[in-house]
């Protein structure tokens, strides 16, 4: 009963979302796509979406931060979320959720923050069986450019690297917290 008919992605309606509140509902969305890309019930219908939403979250995330008012960005984040869930309704979330939700239950913390603060220790953690996935990250996030220029043994460890740094830019520009520590909470 909660499969929408049709949804209606209008930024206006996140014109005035406080910053950290935007950071963490798109590192929630990135996640989604993240997991949705490297997980084991992945397949082409959600990582065509998942890649998609990706890229949408990587290109827009901080000039929307930037530049709040920027609708075009926010509607871009409105896509990527929309796209990340289809992604994985077709294909499950995994670790970062399970733990995301138990910590979020326990210390009372938001959704997106607690995804926003595991998501790189899990893609390292699984990198040992999926690796090549974490690598194809790269492209969505980096682009092309970024990705062809990345030898392929370090292209995991470079998205890995680039969801960290993002989280980097988050807590410059919003105080989103990166630790368990400076959530104040744990």
């Amino acid at each position: 009963f909660l499969m929408p008919n049709a949804a209606v992605l209008d930024p206006r309606m996140t014109m005035t979302m406080p910053p950290h509140i935007t950071a963490m509902t798109a590192m929630d969305a990135l996640t989604h796509a993240v997991e949705a890309y490297t997980g084991m019930a992945q397949n082409p219908l959600s990582e065509a979406f998942a890649s998609r939403a990706i890229r949408k979250v990587s290109e827009n995330l901080l000039k929307v931060m930037d530049n709040p008012s920027d609708a075009e960005g926010r509607l871009a984040l409105a896509q990527a979320s929309t796209l990340a869930g289809v992604a994985f309704s077709n294909s499950m979330v995994g670790l970062v959720h399970a733990l995301g939700h138990s910590l979020g239950a326990l210390c009372h913390l938001p959704h997106g923050l607690c995804m926003s603060l595991f998501m790189p220790y899990v893609l390292d953690y699984n990198k040992d069986v999926n690796a090549d996935k974490v690598a194809e990250l790269l492209l969505p996030l980096c682009g092309p450019e970024v990705y062809a220029a990345t030898p392929k043994e370090q292209r995991a460890d470079k998205a890995i690297a680039h969801i960290r740094w993002l989280r980097d830019e988050l807590h410059a520009r919003c105080k989103l917290p990166r630790t368990l520590l400076e959530t104040g909470k744990v």
